[in-house]
C-alpha cells in the first residue's frame, strides 16, 4: 500500500496516528485497525514520523483566522453540505449521544461548560450558507447554546422510561438547519434513580459536518475537564 493510499485509508476509518514519548501510536475505533493496516503503518513508519515530527509541524503552523467572516468549504464540508441539500429534513448524518450522570450535578456549571466548549472550537460556531451561487461557511462570535431542562420526577417509573426514550428519539432524529445553526444541540433530563437519588441524562446531538466519532470523544473529554473546573469555582484549565 502506497503512503498516500495509507493516509486516505486511515482518514476514512477515523484512525488517529500520533507521536507520544517519541513513539508512534495509534488510536482507532473498535475493529477499524486491520492487520493489513498495521503492516502498512509499520512499513511507512519513517514517512509518518517525518510528517508528524515537531520540526515539520512548526513549519506548517496553522494561523488563527478571524471570526465573523465567510470562508470556502473544505472538500468534506462540500460533500456533506450537498447531501444535506438533497434531504434537508433528514437525520442520516446526525450523531447522537445520551450520557447518564449520577450524583449531584451543577446544572448551571454544565450549561456554562457547554457554551465554553462551543466558544473554544470554531467548528461548533460555524453555519453554512450561500454567497451568491457558492456555499460558504460563516464562523460566528456567538457561543450561546441552549440547554433545555426537562424534569421527569413527577412521572411514574414506567412512563419516566418511556419519556426518556421518546425525548432521546426526538432529539436524535430532528433535522438541523445548517444555514441558521446551531449545528449542535443539548437537552438535560432530570429523573430520580432506583436508589432514590436524582440522576440526569444529557442528550447531545451533532451534525456530521462538524464532528466524527474520534472528535466526539475528544469533545466529551474536554467537557468533563471544563465542568470539573467550573463546578469547583475555577476557570477552565484548557
Amino acid at each position: 500500500m502506497r503512503f498516500t493510499e495509507l493516509l486516505r485509508e486511515l482518514q476514512s476509518r477515523d484512525i488517529r496516528v500520533f507521536i507520544e514519548d517519541a513513539q508512534l501510536r495509534c488510536e482507532a475505533p473498535r475493529g477499524a485497525l486491520s492487520e493489513e493496516l498495521r503492516t502498512a503503518i509499520a512499513s511507512h513508519k519513517r514517512e509518518i514520523y517525518e510528517l508528524l515530527s515537531p520540526r515539520l509541524s512548526n513549519e506548517r503552523k496553522i494561523e488563527r483566522i478571524a471570526r465573523g467572516r465567510l470562508y470556502p468549504l473544505s472538500f468534506a464540508q462540500q460533500r456533506l453540505w450537498f447531501l444535506h441539500q438533497l434531504d434537508p429534513n433528514g437525520s442520516d448524518y446526525n450523531i447522537p449521544t445520551a450520557m447518564r450522570l449520577k450524583g449531584d450535578l451543577n446544572v448551571e456549571a454544565l450549561h456554562r461548560s457547554l457554551k465554553e466548549l462551543v466558544r473554544r472550537h470554531e467548528i461548533l460556531c460555524t453555519t453554512y450558507r450561500m454567497d451568491g451561487d457558492t456555499p460558504v461557511q460563516y464562523i460566528s462570535d456567538d457561543a450561546n447554546l441552549p440547554m433545555p431542562v426537562v424534569d421527569l420526577c413527577s412521572y411514574s417509573p414506567t412512563t419516566r422510561a418511556d419519556g426518556v426514550n421518546q425525548i432521546a428519539w426526538e432529539q436524535a432524529y430532528a433535522p438541523f438547519d445548517l444555514a441558521r445553526g446551531p449545528v449542535i444541540r443539548a437537552k438535560l433530563l432530570i429523573a430520580p434513580s432506583t436508589e432514590g437519588t436524582r440522576e440526569h441524562v444529557l442528550i447531545m446531538v451533532f451534525h456530521h459536518i462538524v464532528t466524527d466519532d474520534w472528535s466526539s470523544a475528544l469533545i466529551y473529554r474536554e467537557l468533563a475537564t471544563i465542568y470539573s473546573a467550573f463546578a469547583a469555582g475555577r476557570p477552565s484549565p484548557l
